[in-house]
């Protein structure tokens, strides 16, 4: 299983996208179903998800897929703070998690899942997110210098495996490295604008 994580931060928010990479889908225990992380310094009062976006993946019987217009999953997707730590999941009714691309899938030619049943026509998982999702939290003390630590991936549908996440350093049009200062060792790099991107893998 593989994902990535990129986090932007600017003045009064904090901009989430996840994407599940994992190049085949066999098993629903490779979905993509929410994310841990720690905010540097700590905010007086706990960020608000105000905006969650995802393009709908339906997945037929035969692996063949449709996808929607991008719709609001606010209310299936949540997030919660306990201990110093936020964490964003899907809301177990089994929807909207982050699937990988399809087998053969392309920008230009759509691909088949070769998956099982907990993937392939699951009406109980219907729709998934297709590869991606953007998040939003908002706080007035978010800025351009508020740092990410202790990033973990959660996959399946229990929620129940975590994986933490390695520091991605490159990244296109980032030319000024800064002093690392997450909790993993990831030199922050500026890029244009008054605000920071952050990449994550797993």
């Amino acid at each position: 299983m593989t994902s990535t994580a990129s986090f932007d931060t600017s003045s009064g928010f904090l901009i989430v996208t996840l994407e599940n990479t994992t190049p085949h889908t066999a098993d629903a225990a490779q979905l993509l179903t929410g994310i841990r992380f720690k905010l540097s310094p700590d905010l007086l009062t706990p960020a608000t998800l105000a905006d969650a976006t995802a393009v709908p993946r339906n997945i037929a019987e035969d692996g063949t897929y449709t996808d929607g217009a991008s719709v609001n999953i606010l209310g299936t997707w949540e997030a919660g703070f306990s201990g110093g730590v936020y964490q964003l999941d899907f809301n177990p009714t089994a929807e909207f998690a982050i699937v990988g691309p399809a087998d053969g899938e392309t920008t230009s030619t759509p691909g088949v899942y070769t998956a099982n049943g907990s993937i392939n026509g699951n009406d109980g998982h219907n729709p998934f997110t297709a590869k991606t999702a953007t998040f939003k939290f908002s706080n007035p003390a978010f800025t351009a210098d508020t740092t990410i630590t202790d990033v973990s991936f959660i996959y399946n549908t229990a929620l129940s495996n975590v994986i933490p996440g390695t520091p991605n350093t490159k990244e296109a049009g980032s030319p000024v490295p800064e002093p690392a200062t997450m909790g993993f060792g990831l030199a922050i790099l500026a890029v244009c604008g008054a605000s920071r991107r952050r990449p994550v893998v797993s």
